[in-house]
């Protein structure tokens, strides 16, 4: 049996061979991010408008620090961004980053998501944490943790692993095991996989996720994630709310982005009958529908979510009025990079 501590110490062990995410330091960040939004997540708790105006964030999981510009770019006013993470490596990184871009009030700390005692002192209106949860040895404890320091009326902006959006990934690599492929990752064994999607055949499936994916494969961080991780535990669309209540948090809603987690596109609107379907079911049962339809599609799960009893808006909370307030273009980024649904723009 494995202990939690041992799975610890193999994550950590990886991302300090392979800092994550690999992207340079020097690298500028124009864009917005609807997940990372605080403005975005408070109007889907509560309906209400809230400015990130000396909000104070924790980015959990910060890797080497690409998060932490998100997040600042993405919430103008923020009093401070906070972020923790195992590997030392790619904390130098990431603070290179903070000083690179001048980022204010940003910082970063050794800190296990497992030892809330690691961490700053302290309480966040939103904690970030973007594909870290399904990689810690207990993701409910992972959570408890995060949940205790989450302010009352504060918010979480998570990523889960989708696990049928990763199906092929995860049958890659059980082929890659019986080939006797397996973890922990060297340079060898990261050309064997590239090497093995380069001669794919042109016709297959395999082939057809290496073009897919061929940029994204060219940084040898990014074959260690998929491939080679030392735990990686995904969750489909359903499953997501039981997880949150039994660590005190309640789901809200997936975080708008293009047009993901949206049948509109996927079932043209002349079946009418689905559509109208379709609309009865609950939120969570709209989500598994689009999953189960597209399975292969949704590789991760962006969602919000909050502490029990503190989510007080309906599940589709970004009407007309929302577009139409004054107000709520609190970052002009968002006109052009925050793509909340295909008919909104």
């Amino acid at each position: 049996m494995v202990t939690e501590a041992e799975i610890t110490r193999a994550v950590q062990a990886q991302y300090e061979t392979f800092p994550y995410p690999p992207v340079p330091y020097d690298q500028p960040f124009e864009g917005f991010s609807s997940l990372g939004s605080y403005t975005l997540a408070q109007y889907a708790r509560t309906r209400t408008l809230q400015e990130p105006t000396g909000a104070r964030f924790l980015v959990a999981g910060c890797g080497t620090g690409w998060e932490m510009h998100v997040i600042a770019a993405s919430n103008p006013g923020y009093g401070a961004v906070v972020g923790i993470d195992l590997s030392r490596p790619a904390l130098e990184i990431a603070q290179k980053r903070i000083k690179y871009h001048g980022l204010r009030n940003c910082s970063v700390h050794y800190g296990d998501l497992m030892d809330p005692s690691t961490w700053p002192e302290g309480s966040f209106d939103m904690i970030s944490s973007y594909g870290v949860i399904h990689h810690t040895a207990d993701p409910v404890k992972a959570l408890k943790n995060l949940a205790s320091r989450l302010a009352p009326d504060g918010v979480m902006a998570l990523m889960l692993y989708n696990r049928s959006g990763r199906w092929h990934v995860y049958r890659i690599r059980r082929a890659l095991e019986l080939l006797g492929i397996t973890p922990p990752a060297t340079r060898e064994k990261i050309e064997f996989v590239r090497q093995l999607l380069k001669a794919a055949h042109p016709n297959s499936l395999l082939a057809k996720h290496a073009k897919a994916h061929e940029e994204y494969y060219l940084a040898d961080e990014n074959i260690v994630d998929n491939f080679f991780h030392a735990n990686d535990i995904p969750f489909d669309i359903g499953e997501i709310p039981d997880l949150l209540a039994q660590a005190g948090l309640e789901f809200i809603d997936v975080a708008p982005y293009l047009d993901y987690w949206n049948a509109k596109p996927l079932i043209a609107a002349t079946h009418t009958e689905f559509h109208r379907r379709y609309e009865a079911l609950s939120r969570l049962d709209q989500l598994r529908v689009i999953e189960y339809l597209e399975p292969l599609y949704h590789t991760q799960n962006l969602f919000w979510c909050c502490h029990q009893g503190k989510k007080v808006a309906s599940w589709d909370p970004f009407t007309p009025e929302f577009f139409q307030s004054s107000r709520w273009q609190l970052n002009p980024l968002f006109l052009q990079y925050g793509k909340v649904r295909y008919w909104d723009q």
